[in-house]
């Protein structure tokens, strides 16, 4: 036993030399090695191209001359690193060197997932954890434009996007959000004439809710174009207003209830306004 456990000791030191050896030599070799190339590795994460090779280049050129024949230990690979995790569009950044002189400077892009466009006219993009990106070029994202002031309201637009990209159809049905000054958010489909009131962060699961519904069963029903304001704010109620009866301004930041009140309770077309009711659908 006492040979078995003399003899387990004597490998393990073994094997910790042997690694000690390597990372001794690495460190050596490294230091005498030169760049012989360098890759850039760009992690797009989407469909958009906001990041490319020559942005790369450009902000390797303002770290060194050339790396290319410089030693590693000449080489600031933790300088170059940062500057092109500052950069932009860039979410996370690494940079280095392996034992054949190749240096490989890996780039992760952010992925743009909303352009907001607030009263203060600011432009910018936000990604799904509602970091704000700079919105210099093109992406095909969702547009919400209105009243983001501050960091809570910018949550409450990634909460709504993150409920409407977990449904395949509203995911392609909404093209824009609208928040107006004193918080009701709307949204505005890409097929139909007609403005979505949504109503407050509060009411968003349930006028979800309420809306894929009125999609699924209630829209064939009355009809895609007589209706201009489809209202799911009120309780077990889808309210819609007609085209030429409604004096709503769908941007109105005042939202008057009493302007879109139906006249007629009813889930059949009519020309009057009609109310949905969920226990119907």
């Amino acid at each position: 036993m006492k040979f078995k456990k003399i003899l387990g000791i004597f490998l393990w030191l073994m094997v910790i030399s042997a690694v000690v050896v390597i990372l001794v030599y690495s460190q050596r070799k490294q230091k005498v090695l030169r760049c012989k190339n360098y890759q850039i590795v760009i992690d797009i994460s989407g469909q958009d191209t906001l990041l490319h090779k020559n942005d790369i280049e450009k902000i390797l050129s303002k770290c060194s001359d050339s790396i290319i024949g410089k030693p590693y230990s000449r080489i600031n690979m933790a300088r170059i690193e940062n500057e092109l995790y500052n950069y932009k569009f860039v979410k996370s950044a690494s940079v280095f060197g392996d034992l054949e002189g190749k240096i490989t400077l890996h780039v992760v892009q952010h992925k743009p997932v909303i352009r907001v466009i607030n009263s203060e006219n600011e432009s910018f993009y936000l990604d799904s954890q509602g970091n704000k990106i700079d919105c210099s070029r093109p992406a095909h994202v969702l547009v919400a434009n209105g009243f983001f002031e501050d960091d809570n309201t910018l949550k409450e637009l990634i909460d709504l996007f993150k409920r409407i990209q977990k449904d395949n159809f509203l995911r392609d049905q909404i093209g824009e959000i609208y928040r107006t000054e004193n918080g009701i958010y709307r949204l505005i489909p890409v097929v139909g004439e007609h403005i979505i009131i949504l109503g407050r962060s509060n009411n968003f699961e349930e006028g979800i809710s309420k809306l894929k519904l009125f999609y699924q069963k209630g829209i064939d029903d009355i009809g895609w174009k007589d209706y201009r304001i489809i209202d799911v704010r009120f309780r077990d109620q889808v309210v819609c207003s007609t085209q030429k009866e409604t004096s709503v301004n769908p941007f109105d930041a005042n939202d008057q209830v009493k302007q879109i009140q139906p006249t007629i309770p009813s889930i059949q077309p009519s020309k009057s306004d009609n109310i949905i009711n969920n226990n119907k659908l």
